[in-house]
């Protein structure tokens, strides 16, 4: 970012304009650094909505939520979609038991057929399938990494933006 130099001649006016300017010039310093959060926020929801459509999960994109408050200066990205959830964290791989698994009723074991696998109950406590497990997609946590490297680029061209709208 360049540097602006701002020159006043001595004298009770020019003091006041060169206070003045200062004034603009932090306020389109603070505008410039919310459009840059702003923008990022917004580039962060596009990245996990095309990363959920490259995963299948297209049909749950409504359900992920942004925000972005002004007056705070900051937003967030959320879902409560258990199906993005599952996805995010995974399931567990084939033939592991933890407590994760356990939570949600899973358990190692062997079907009716042999078969090792994660098998689970239905509402009537009778066997209910078997799934191999779900290996994470990380798809909000690779989100986040990218809005770190974006940040202070989108930040700093933003703030050059409107900053240099002054001069």
């Amino acid at each position: 970012m360049s540097k602006t130099v701002l020159k006043a001649n001595l004298s009770k006016d020019s003091l006041d304009r060169l206070i003045n300017q200062i004034k603009i010039y932090g306020e389109k310093v603070q505008d410039g650094t919310q459009l840059g959060i702003e923008e990022t926020l917004k580039e962060t929801y596009e990245f996990i909505c095309n990363k959920m459509k490259a995963n299948n999960l297209e049909d749950h994109v409504s359900s992920v939520e942004w925000k972005y408050d002004s007056l705070k200066n900051s937003g967030y990205i959320k879902t409560n979609d258990i199906v993005i959830i599952f996805h995010e964290f995974g399931t567990g791989i084939k033939g592991t038991q933890d407590d994760w698994a356990n939570a949600f009723d899973y358990q190692v074991n062997q079907s009716g057929k042999g078969e090792k696998g994660w098998f689970f109950y239905n509402k009537k406590n009778n066997y209910g399938g078997i799934t191999h497990g779900l290996v994470s997609k990380h798809i909000f946590y690779e989100a986040m990494l990218e809005a770190e490297k974006k940040l202070p680029k989108n930040v700093q061209i933003s703030v050059s933006k409107t900053v240099g709208a002054m001069y």
